[in-house]
């Protein structure tokens, strides 16, 4: 890691990292942009945290089509922690982190929708409307994207 992200805490970035990733759904991707590490777990994403310099904040995921093929990631706060506020023991560390990741998780699934024809439970990007999945709306109907 080349940036300290959390350069003034008493965990070093190395192990909120890794706590991160472990409280994570498989698999983890780990994107880095100005000044933030991005690390998002799970396929489809479930759930989205970004790490500065002096916070992190774990985000509701979500998308949002611009036209049939660009589909745009929108990551909605559901909690910023200050790092004046971070635990300073890594088991108080991950507790926190884990219930964080665990509530925005909660809140992401609750949007997936289970398509009656196939039985896929997917999350809302990927249905062609409220009662059909995109692969089945493609398959049954004839749907071009």
């Amino acid at each position: 890691m080349n940036k300290p992200y959390c350069e003034y805490m008493k965990l070093s970035s190395e192990e909120i990292v890794e706590i991160i990733k472990s409280s994570l759904p498989r698999p983890v991707q780990i994107i880095e942009l100005d000044g933030e590490m991005r690390i998002l777990g799970g396929e489809p994403v479930q759930v989205s945290v970004g790490l500065f310099s002096k916070k992190l904040v774990v985000y509701l995921f979500s998308v949002h089509w611009e036209g049939s093929a660009n589909p745009l990631p929108v990551n909605t706060p559901i909690a910023i922690v200050d790092q004046d506020d971070y635990p300073t023991s890594q088991s108080a560390f991950r507790d926190l982190i884990t219930d964080l990741i665990s509530e925005s998780i909660k809140m992401r699934v609750s949007t997936f929708i289970t398509c009656p024809n196939c039985g896929n439970f997917s999350p809302p990007e990927w249905m062609h409307n409220q009662e059909i999945c995109q692969a089945c709306a493609q398959t049954q109907l004839g749907v071009e994207y």
